[in-house]
């Protein structure tokens, strides 16, 4: 049954209770604000959803002691229902920030040391850290990102066999094996979900409690954000959840995910300024300490890594970004689940904040429209006297930064089932030798970059340096910015890959058409014999499409299907390999060495390299 059918099934009549709730929330709402939403900003909003195509927003915004709230465009593009600024809605990764406070929280109480190993609070994890003698994990690291441990992985999320109670262990796949950190703890900022729900498990080893009931009664009910909750919540069940839309603007309902402490996270406009009240706040409640007021002063503030003892003041750090955008410099979090997006950023200096979450997530959507929008709202954003010019004068770059110009790649990169794909297009072109000095990222415009510092470069719609020039261990030259790190390659190391994966791919396709020559020339038998590989090519294909049509909500599961598409994969090189030894052996008949094993050869190199990167043999549910 479609989501749209469903929807009038699963929505029962408010009660009498929710009724007067609203009403006295909606009274509340217009006490706290001067004279209500901006209606020029009402409009614009209006305007930004239908340009980009997306269903609504709730938006809230505070300014000193005033707060705004609006809601804009529609519940579910089915029943065309409002969305109202009361209703509740998915945040996603903004949940990171929330479980951050918490451990401040219970850090503040005495009950854990924020630089505690991570091996003394759950000493059942297994974790393989070659630098463990000098830098062990600590519970700093998973609130700064720096810890070293890969993000989440495909069967994280596209599963559908997950529950809302699980426990949060099971997202390690103990069964596997020892966790390999990708790099140094506190050195590297790397975006981890699986991190954070380690800080999940790390509440509930101090707590003996489930971190949602926790963290509910200790946080949340103390900032009286009482309509929000880190259990998982689905749509029709709950009637005041507004459904997620994908890009069709199909509406679609969330699903469990095995890294939840990291994904969900159920709000409200209201909660979400109480948390920007208190998040600009010393830490404190009711004039009583809540949060260690040095704690709250970290938020944001990336200290250990390289890239901040470099010189760059953007990073993440205990659960925010310090995020440089749209001429305003603030702390920040964005989330993205499916059908949702939203931004959550306050700026301490003036005592502004703004929140918003869109119920739609189109890949084609440009979201930082809205954000731009509010910090234009706000008066966020420095006068345009002060703001950099948009084409700055030439710079000529000193001769020692030009060492770094180059290709360079993420190192690592954010999912690890997505190495080859960071490889092939994730690369970034640094040029400090012409008269202006440029970043360019994959096939995108060049930017602009201004000196900003000794080694330091700053894009020119930047208002701090975002960009570090260092060097690895082996005095490489690497780039750092504030959310990645790029090593150096070779433009013929680069082209290599790029030759390897083209030719492959041709080779790849040339089976089927030679395989066609030899059925038409010399028969079925003939066929079958010189080109296996177009067969088992055949059947790989099948496989993929028949995984493709399982839905991609169910992409990483164990299915007859997958297991189909892990075997086929394992079937592929090894025909491929069949095939080169029948062309050597019809070679050595006098026959010539022929097109089947040109085909082979190169198909054979291609399969070598997907399983340098992980794809052979291609097991979805192990992704």
């Amino acid at each position: 049954m479609p989501a749209s059918a469903r929807v009038d099934l699963s929505m029962p009549m408010p009660s009498l209770f929710t009724l007067i709730r609203k009403a006295l929330l909606l009274a509340a709402c217009s006490a706290t604000s001067a004279a209500g939403a901006e209606p020029t900003l009402a409009r614009d909003l209006h305007a930004l959803l239908h340009a980009q195509k997306l269903a609504g927003a709730v938006v809230a915004t505070v300014s000193g002691p005033q707060t705004e709230l609006m809601g804009v465009g529609v519940f579910h593009t089915g029943t065309r229902q409002p969305l109202k600024a009361d209703d509740r809605v998915q945040v996603g990764s903004i949940a990171k920030t929330v479980l951050s406070l918490a451990v401040l929280r219970l850090v503040s109480q005495g009950r854990v040391e924020l630089d505690a190993p991570l091996s003394t609070l759950l000493p059942a994890l297994q974790l393989d850290n070659p630098w463990a003698t000098r830098s062990p994990v600590r519970l700093r690291h998973l609130l700064d990102m720096t810890s070293g441990l890969p993000d989440l992985q495909l069967w994280h999320v596209f599963n559908q066999g997950h529950t809302a109670q699980q426990p949060l262990a099971l997202a390690l796949r103990a069964e596997l094996g020892a966790i390999r950190l990708r790099t140094e703890p506190g050195r590297q900022f790397s975006y981890s979900n699986l991190g954070f729900t380690l800080v999940g498990m790390v509440i509930e080893a101090v707590t003996g409690e489930r971190y949602e009931t926790w963290v509910a009664r200790e946080l949340l009910q103390p900032l009286g954000m009482t309509r929000s909750t880190l259990e998982f919540r689905r749509q029709g069940d709950d009637p005041e959840l507004a459904w997620g839309h994908l890009d069709d603007g199909r509406p679609v309902a969330d699903w469990p995910v095995a890294v939840r402490p990291a994904a969900h996270f159920t709000t409200t406009a209201v909660d979400m300024a109480r948390l920007m009240r208190f998040v600009l706040s010393d830490g404190r409640l009711a004039s009583q300490p809540f949060v260690r007021s040095d704690l709250m002063a970290g938020l944001g503030l990336s200290l250990t890594t390289d890239t901040a003892r470099a010189g760059l003041r953007t990073g993440y750090g205990l659960g925010m970004f310090t995020r440089d955008r749209h001429g305003a410099v603030g702390l920040c979090h964005g989330g993205s689940v499916a059908g949702w997006r939203a931004m959550f950023c306050v700026d301490r200096a003036t005592q502004l904040g703004f929140f918003i979450a869109l119920n739609s997530d189109r890949e084609d959507a440009n979201y930082a429209q809205f954000d731009g929008r509010l910090v234009q709202h706000l008066g966020l954003a420095l006068p345009p006297a002060s703001a950099p010019p948009a084409l700055p004068a030439p710079q000529t770059a000193r001769p020692v930064d030009s060492e770094w110009t180059g290709l360079y790649v993420p190192a690592p990169g954010r999912l690890e089932a997505l190495a080859l794909v960071d490889r092939l297009l994730g690369f970034w072109q640094l040029d400090l030798t012409a008269g202006q000095p440029t970043l360019r990222e994959g096939l995108g415009p060049k930017r602009t970059l201004l000196p900003a510092g000794s080694g330091l470069y700053r894009q020119a719609d930047r208002q701090q340096a975002t960009l570090a020039l260092m060097r690895n261990a082996d005095g490489q030259p690497q780039v750092g910015g504030s959310y990645v790190t790029l090593r150096r390659v070779g433009l013929w190391e680069q082209a290599a890959l790029w030759a390897s994966v083209a030719l492959g791919a041709l080779a790849m396709l040339a089976l089927l058409p030679r395989a066609l020559w030899q059925l038409r020339h010399h028969g079925l038998r003939s066929a079958s014999a010189r080109v296996p590989g177009a067969w088992a090519l055949l059947a790989l294909g099948a496989a993929l499409a028949a995984w493709a049509l399982q839905g991609w909500q169910h992409l990483a599961e164990f299915t007859p299907v997958t297991a189909a598409v892990a075997l086929s994969s394992l079937i592929l090189p090894l025909a491929c390999g069949a095939q080169w030894v029948q062309a050597w052996r019809h070679r050595q008949g006098g026959g010539g060495i022929g097109w089947e094993a040109l085909l082979a050869l190169a198909s054979l190199q291609l399969c070598a390299l997907l399983a340098a990167f992980g794809w052979l043999p291609l097991l979805p549910w192990r992704l």
